[in-house]
């Protein structure tokens, strides 16, 4: 389970400032005394630990965290770190003796019904990690498909195929997923089922494709303008519970609005650092102290690399205009032009006034720079198309303006 609650309020929170009040909670310590000010100061780096929660129902075992990934912002840079802790982790939680880190929910919601899972959870991770955490988001399942399906899905670059003959359904049986490799459009089940199985490779490989979700959501969050409040609250609406204050949410957003994906460093704690153990009977993943304190030093210290040049000019991009709107096709150069694209030439489909909605055929592999593409255009993902053979010589990518085609001036 990723959870991206925290993400989807930060783009939306111009809008639903109001509303954001109601997925709020106090933020409190483990012994529920309130915490006071704020670490949204747009200076320094502040750490937020998002939270997947593993809730059914008629579920008597107690709430157990599923996914835990720490956000690490420096908000000073407008930068971001993301690091993985795999659930069956052991460590030490505060007044629990050592058990698996996914219980330290589990027992302070035992302490505390309703309130103290999450400042466990902080102080779990600061004990053993290190890490000052400030803020908590969390979400459930039903509240992550239906946010996914709230923005329309997103689209994952999928590397290898995954195969899973045991996925675990919330009726406690199994069934058999299998999502193929390659440029995937996903709903809100789709995703919730590749961030969640584990059987093709293991609780580490899938903290990686965990990672990869919440980045597609965060691409596809910025182009939240598309949704009407009515979308949006519906799907928050019982989903979500953070510590972010609505004007926290606003600060921080200012700076995750405009943070670019190069920018966000990806941490995890790999077979590499953590090993497979039994303790106590129990199969857990153990880490190497050495690796594992090298790992939280780049975590919490390290910045993320200067963008790159950009990738877009190294497609070459023919526009056609598949409408009977005079010069939409030159418009549509000009402005990707200025956009950084290498545009190639211009004509008039040979079907124009057959394209309610516009198209983008991919050829050569170009998928990463067509969703760029899309994204700049303000199309959805499922525009784009991928492509064998057909297209113009030595094109790598077509645009086919549709009816919906809005370019600016």
């Amino acid at each position: 389970m990723v959870v991206v609650g925290t993400l989807i309020a930060l783009y939306s929170a111009t809008r639903l400032f109001n509303f954001l009040g109601n997925i709020t909670v106090e933020r409190e310590d483990t012994k529920g005394q309130v915490i006071t000010g704020t670490s949204v100061s747009g200076h320094g780096r502040l750490n937020i630990v998002l939270l997947g929660l593993d809730q059914r129902p008629n579920d008597n075992e107690g709430t157990r965290s599923d996914t835990l990934i720490i956000v690490s912002v420096d908000q000073d840079a407008g930068t971001a770190n993301l690091l993985s802790v795999p659930r069956d982790l052991w460590v030490k939680i505060p007044g629990h003796g050592n058990n698996r880190v996914n219980t330290a929910y589990f027992f302070g919601d035992l302490d505390r019904p309703g309130k103290g899972g999450p400042p466990l959870v902080k102080e779990t991770i600061q004990q053993n990690f290190g890490i000052k955490v400030d803020y908590f988001a969390e979400i459930n399942f039903d509240g992550f498909r239906s946010i996914i399906d709230s923005i329309g899905g997103i689209t994952v670059d999928v590397k290898k195929p995954l195969l899973d003959n045991e996925y675990p359904t919330e009726d406690y049986g199994i069934k058999r997923i299998y999502i193929p490799a390659g440029l995937q459009q996903m709903s809100g089940q789709t995703a919730l089922e590749y961030a969640r199985s584990r059987h093709a490779d293991s609780d580490l490989g899938r903290n990686q494709r965990q990672q990869e979700v919440l980045l597609a959501v965060r691409e596809q969050g910025i182009n939240l303008g598309l949704l009407t409040n009515s979308q949006l609250q519906a799907a928050l609406q019982g989903a979500i519970r953070t510590d972010l204050t609505p004007a926290d949410m606003l600060a921080l957003g200012r700076v995750a609005v405009g943070m670019k994906k190069e920018t966000i460093k990806q941490f995890s704690l790999d077979a590499n650092i953590a090993k497979n153990v039994v303790i106590n009977g129990q199969d857990v993943l153990q880490a190497d102290p050495a690796a594992l304190t090298k790992l939280l030093q780049d975590f919490q210290t390290s910045a993320a690399p200067p963008a790159p040049v950009s990738s877009k000019a190294a497609a070459k991009v023919f526009v056609y205009n598949g409408t009977y709107t005079e010069g939409l096709a030159a418009r549509t150069q000009k402005f990707l032009l200025g956009k950084g694209f290498t545009i190639d030439g211009v004509g008039q489909a040979t079907d124009a006034g057959r394209y309610m909605q516009t198209v983008i055929n991919v050829y050569n592999g170009k998928q990463e720079i067509a969703t760029e593409l899309a994204n700049t255009l303000g199309i959805k993902p499922d525009a784009i198309k991928l492509k064998s053979e057909g297209g113009k010589p030595g094109i790598d990518i077509e645009v086919i303006c549709g009816e919906d085609l809005n370019i600016p001036g």
